[in-house]
């Protein structure tokens, strides 16, 4: 198995059922989906295939979601696809793609954010000397055995991912040139910015009991 793909799923649809619309026909023996379902109110339901694994757990948050997602991964690199976001046809092809060629700990590929009427900003990667500024988990690919036994703070409903790139070491300057990372310069993530109660949403409106955590 090369690639797991993992999706914490929240009271997600209908963006659920859209993001393996597009997943389903990408999928071969060689790449798996994981879905948490983190509590929905209606329980998640997905096609019974041999290559998607549905796992329930009461309402805990995206970093427990994810963190058994990991557990259970049985693909040699990890991906991580936020229910309410999308992705590109060629999402796993380019993956594979990748990583027949060079064995990395990550990979980064480009992405665009998409609301309602139009694309409202997007990170370009043009050559293999370009990286990502921002910590997100779901425009990188992973190594399993590089994150080896790293996982998401429990105790963060926010910011998880800035947590999880400080304990990797893949945003630090000095640790980061030891990593071997891949370049896809194709747009393969795409967030949905009209999503109207995500939580990155419900973060700015002030809806989530944050926890402060000090490093």
């Amino acid at each position: 198995m090369i690639l797991t793909i993992i999706i914490p799923a929240y009271n997600a649809e209908p963006y659920l059922s859209k993001l393996l619309d597009k997943l389903y026909p990408q999928l071969d023996d060689q790449v798996e989906i994981i879905v948490v379902d983190d509590g929905s109110s209606v329980p998640v339901k997905v096609a019974d295939d041999l290559l998607v694994r549905l796992y329930r757990q009461d309402n805990q948050g995206v970093s427990f979601a994810r963190n058994l997602g990991i557990d259970k991964a049985r693909g040699d690199y990890i991906s991580f696809i936020d229910a309410d976001d999308t992705v590109s046809r060629n999402f796993v092809s380019k993956i594979l793609e990748k990583t027949k060629s060079k064995e990395y700990d990550l990979l980064e590929f480009s992405w665009k954010s998409l609301n309602r009427n139009n694309w409202c900003c997007d990170e370009k990667l043009n050559s293999d000397n370009d990286r990502l500024p921002n910590p997100s988990v779901c425009t990188r690919v992973f190594n399993r055995k590089f994150v080896g036994d790293t996982r998401f703070n429990v105790k963060k409903d926010s910011t998880e991912d800035e947590d999880f790139s400080r304990k990797i070491g893949y945003l630090d300057n000095e640790r980061s040139k030891d990593i071997r990372v891949g370049i896809i310069t194709d747009y393969l993530y795409f967030y949905r910015d009209e999503v109207p109660m995500s939580k990155t949403k419900r973060f700015a409106a002030g809806l989530m009991k944050t926890k402060k955590v000090i490093y």
